[in-house]
């Protein structure tokens, strides 16, 4: 790309961020990929952030774990976490090792939840399809979801991340090639906050009519879906665990209720008290 066409690309994005999310993410993630390793510096930050994160996940099979960091490094922490929280332990650690020590430790935060809530026994790999696509560019979503949740409900967000409706892959595969979405879809934004206990998530009336729900965190952004199955499945685990005998002490149930949250937090705190101290040098 010449500088000329770059400056061009670069303030159609800066104008029109959605519109340029939307041009590509209708190219592989690989051609995606790309483009990013080359011009991330010069592109604003706000065009990645309205990409969707499912899309950008596959988009982090093509590119290093450093230059992710940098490419990510400019985007809140819950885009990040939104990312992260789909691809594999392994590669999600070492993003997370080359990203800021402020940053590591929020992202963190969002990527943990207790054990009892909905967070920790959902399923964050769920194809989600952006409310301003056509029937055809929505298929194409669903092609990249190859390990995602058995569901017949397609979730529809907008480009804030926030849930707006669903539909399903039989209307997708009934609908013409140049349908919009919203033509289509079930406006509907019921949704379970992921630190939602499986008890209380229980309770929930949609489940009368549904058997996979959304999940957002406390800003409605869509994090991921589970099944009623899985929230029996949970409850019936968390039932079986109150029910046994009781031998851990209060230090072990608090590790066992939040996993790595709090080690995670504490060890980043620690981290970046001790860079602030080196930065600054003896005087």
């Amino acid at each position: 790309m010449t500088k000329p066409d770059l400056t061009l690309v670069v303030a159609f994005a800066s104008s029109h961020p959605d519109t340029a999310a939307r041009t590509l993410e209708q190219q592989s993630p690989e051609t995606s990929a790309q483009f990013f390793d080359e011009h991330y510096k010069e592109l604003p930050p706000e065009l990645l952030q309205r990409m969707l994160p499912h899309y950008v996940s596959r988009m982090c099979a093509h590119l290093q774990a450093k230059r992710l960091s940098e490419i990510l490094g400019d985007v809140d922490a819950s885009f990040i976490a939104a990312v992260l929280r789909t691809l594999p332990g392994k590669q999600r650690n070492k993003i997370l090792g080359y990203l800021p020590t402020a940053k590591r430790a929020a992202c963190q935060l969002l990527l943990n939840f207790s054990e009892g809530s909905v967070g920790s026994w959902m399923n964050p790999n769920v194809v989600t399809l952006p409310v301003d696509a056509t029937a055809e560019s929505a298929r194409n979503f669903v092609k990249l979801g190859d390990d995602v949740v058995e569901t017949d409900r397609l979730f529809i967000v907008d480009r804030d991340r926030k849930l707006v409706g669903y539909t399903s892959h039989t209307e997708l595969a009934q609908a013409k090639k140049k349908d919009e979405l919203t033509s289509f879809m079930e406006q509907d934004n019921r949704a379970l906050q992921s630190r939602t206990s499986i008890e209380t998530a229980a309770q929930h009336s949609a489940w009368a009519q549904v058997d996979t729900m959304a999940v957002v965190n406390r800003n409605q952004h869509f994090i991921g879906a589970i099944r009623h199955v899985d929230l029996r499945k949970a409850s019936d685990q968390i039932t079986q665990a109150q029910t046994a005998p009781q031998k851990d002490n209060a230090v072990e149930s608090l590790v066992r209720a939040y996993g790595n949250s709090y080690l995670a937090l504490y060890n980043s705190i620690e981290e970046l008290i001790r860079e602030q101290r080196d930065g600054g040098g003896s005087t």
